[in-house]
């Protein structure tokens, strides 16, 4: 009984974890509730973003404060360094499906696209996706407080 209850146990941990596209990095703010990439199959354990195209994404989440102002920050993680993915907009606040301020415990689904430029190399990469508080635009800022993540989501990808 126990076996059976171990192998059961272990059926449910891999299928758990395989249909996971993403982990979270980070997220102090505010809670990811879900998380959609265009043309990403939930049972890859890689998107594959292919190059020359736009990438979707919608990452639904809950702010644990009032939210004024987001700032969205792109990475690429290749070989444990960060390289900046430069977004059209960084606003979180326009063009995103949201409409700052955001109220604490409320679910909201941030819309972006992520060009994905031909002159990118064919690699396995992990995106990281950081929506920010944006400090530098409030009045009250501190040094310490420009860049507190909202949420902050690692996509295990690879760019064909």
């Amino acid at each position: 009984m126990r076996r059976l209850f171990f192998y059961l146990f272990a059926l449910l941990y891999f299928i758990t974890v395989s249909e996971s596209t993403y982990y979270d990095c980070g997220s102090t703010l505010g809670t990811v509730v879900g998380l959609e990439v265009s043309k990403c199959n939930n049972a890859d354990a890689r998107c594959t973003l292919h190059r020359n195209t736009n990438c979707s994404i919608a990452i639904k989440f809950s702010p644990k404060q009032e939210i004024k102002k987001i700032k969205a920050v792109v990475h690429g993680i290749v070989m444990s360094m960060p390289v900046d993915f430069p977004l059209p907009n960084s606003d979180g606040c326009i063009n995103s499906g949201l409409t700052c301020p955001l109220k604490p415990g409320e679910t909201y689904t941030y819309n972006a696209q992520l060009p994905v430029l031909q002159r990118y190399p064919k690699i396995t990469v992990d995106v990281k996706w950081e929506l920010q508080l944006d400090t530098e635009a409030l009045a009250n800022k501190t040094s310490e407080d420009t860049s507190q993540d909202i949420v902050c989501v690692i996509i295990p990808s690879k760019i064909q």
